[in-house]
């Protein structure tokens, strides 16, 4: 209710939200969520988890358009405070709000495929010039990936990652990117979409939480606590973590990941992986 009603208030002195977002549904469906929220001790989060660290969680959520109940965002229990923890499905939709019409579609380089992109000595953005594959390279180790981004003027920017940028993207997972061993090229494609999604949000003015609304005196500070502009890395090291939240690819899993078959294992550690 107090979310609600500080949401109401800013309302009136202009803050806007999406027009796809139905706050007040969010939030309550939100609610519902949060009863179901555990910390590593089996204890619920509404326990102890602080009343203004939840006010902030739930804050976030709205200032961000998103929904937890649709798997948007996750709420995670560190220590006895509740952040918002923003999945691929939500950092897909933020962009797809800036860009209606853009349609994430990764693509993964294997070895001996034949890739080449340059840059564009006006804009200094990249551009692809090939990438030929053949069937049998999809079994050979990734060597990469690139994904196109949007970009304000109606253009579009080549993003690419190496497999030593990937693996280190998978390495900030507490289980070390186990499940990224598992399923290497759909992790990875998740990679490049949530890792160039975050490009576009902190690079949007109008997806700032501090550009929309430094100007409401009676917003809350969530930056005193965490950090929303950036993306929380630092965060899977804690050892009261009881969940593992992987941030580049936008998932949180609570089993454990088996491991990998000992000549998959191979093959990833021969390609950086």
């Amino acid at each position: 209710t107090l979310v609600l009603n500080r949401v109401d208030e800013m309302c009136k002195v202009g803050f806007t939200m999406p027009k796809d977002y139905n706050y007040v549904n969010a939030v309550k469906a939100t609610m519902l969520k949060l009863q179901e929220v555990k910390d590593k001790n089996g204890r619920s989060a509404l326990e102890v988890c602080t009343p203004s660290s939840i006010q902030s969680a739930l804050f976030s959520m709205v200032v961000k358009g998103l929904d937890v109940s649709k798997n948007q965002a996750y709420l995670v229990v560190y220590n006895d405070k509740l952040q918002l923890q923003e999945s691929y499905f939500g950092k897909v939709l933020q962009v797809k709000r800036i860009f209606p019409d853009w349609e994430p579609r990764p693509n993964i380089v294997h070895a001996d495929d034949t890739f080449k992109y340059a840059v564009n000595p006006e804009t200094g953005r990249r551009e692809l010039v090939e990438h030929t594959q053949s069937l049998e390279n999809l079994d050979k180790p990734i060597v990469g990936g690139y994904i196109y981004l949007p970009c304000a003027d109606g253009g579009k920017d080549l993003y690419v990652m190496t497999s030593k940028q990937i693996a280190a993207a998978w390495a900030k997972s507490r289980t070390g990117g186990g499940t990224a061993k598992q399923f290497p090229e759909k992790m990875a494609m998740k990679t490049l979409v949530n890792s160039g999604c975050t490009m576009v949000i902190n690079s949007t003015p109008s997806q700032s939480i501090v550009a929309d609304n430094s100007d409401d005196p009676n917003a809350p500070e969530p930056a005193q606590e965490f950090d929303y502009a950036e993306e929380v890395v630092e965060v899977h090291e804690l050892p009261d973590a009881p969940q593992d939240v992987d941030t580049e690819i936008g998932e949180i899993k609570n089993e454990p990941v088996p491991e990998a078959p000992a000549q998959a294992q191979t093959q990833n550690d021969d390609s950086d992986f």
